[in-house]
């Protein structure tokens, strides 16, 4: 890039210039990667995948939300959490019950298993950040 390029783009502020907003911006990258990553080997031998995790994390930090919340709070479809949420039932960590006020909605909890693993899951995503 020549001085001049970079003097027809636009500063991210006063105290940072082009340049150092892409340093920033690329350092932020490589830092989400790779704590995903472990995140992502933290969860391996549980069988878990990260989206399965939020999922957990989301529901025992709000027992009691329906479905839709949980659509709103993963920022995926519809479709995606009701298949996600069955292979959570399926393996026992998650509940699903009808509201007694809405019976077009779902209330999700966690089972005692699904509570248990959480617990021990949040100690170990703390003790990695």
């Amino acid at each position: 890039m020549n001085a001049e390029t970079i003097e027809n783009k636009p500063d991210c502020g006063p105290l940072m210039p082009q340049e150092g907003c892409i340093d920033a911006w690329r350092q932020l990258v490589v830092t989400f990667l790779k704590l995903q990553r472990r995140i992502e080997e933290m969860l391996a031998p549980y069988g878990l995948a990260l989206s399965q995790f939020e999922a957990l994390a989301k529901i025992g930090l709000k027992p009691g939300m329906i479905q839709q919340e949980l659509v709103s709070l993963l920022l995926v479809t519809k479709g995606n959490v009701g298949a996600l949420l069955d292979r959570l039932e399926a393996i026992e960590l998650v509940d699903r019950r009808s509201d007694p006020n809405d019976r077009r909605a779902n209330r999700l909890y966690l089972t005692p298993a699904g509570e248990s693993l959480v617990g021990e899951l949040f100690e170990k995503h703390c003790a990695l950040i």
